[in-house]
């Protein structure tokens, strides 16, 4: 994936690129590693369109090898769906390196994310 155009960008985007995400509670979080900058705002947009999810933050290439990340919040099934749909949207450019879930995150976790 080089080059692409994302049509109508979600508004969450553009803050959690800044690491500015509005999260007030992390009930479950989902995290998504791609392997380079622009596949993580198309995962990051493919992900929020797709659930009713909060972008914490899009994490790109500094000091990471290329790689980037995603990370989000929400209710854990509607997270669940936002991963499922990011990997959907996705798939046939093998740019997803992994994802996890996590439906509880520890308390530590959550302090050190927001």
């Amino acid at each position: 994936m080089e080059s692409h155009v994302i049509p109508n960008i979600h508004q969450a985007v553009m803050p959690a690129l800044m690491g500015a995400g509005e999260v007030e509670e992390i009930k479950s979080l989902g995290m998504i590693e791609t392997i380079n900058a622009i596949s993580a705002i198309v995962v990051a947009d493919a992900a929020v369109k797709a659930a009713n999810i909060q972008l914490i933050e899009v994490r790109l290439a500094r000091g990471l090898g290329g790689k980037a990340f995603v990370i989000l919040s929400g209710e854990v099934s509607s997270v669940k769906t936002a991963v499922k749909a990011a990997e959907a949207e996705l798939r046939d450019y093998g740019v997803i390196t992994s994802t996890s879930v996590i439906a509880s995150p520890h308390k530590d976790i959550r302090k050190i994310i927001l």
